[in-house]
């Protein structure tokens, strides 16, 4: 995959489940991780 294709950010909160805006201006909410389309994680 490249970055280029990279559309869309999460902030995982644990236990299979991240925050996300699903889309420019849309309500902020708490979602389950497609673990099919993740492309990568990082910690500090």
């Amino acid at each position: 995959t490249e970055y280029r294709s990279i559309h869309h950010v999460g902030l995982y909160i644990g236990n299979g489940q991240m925050i996300e805006a699903p889309f420019t201006g849309g309500f902020v909410r708490v979602s389950s991780i497609n673990r099919a389309s993740l492309f990568g994680a990082s910690r500090p």
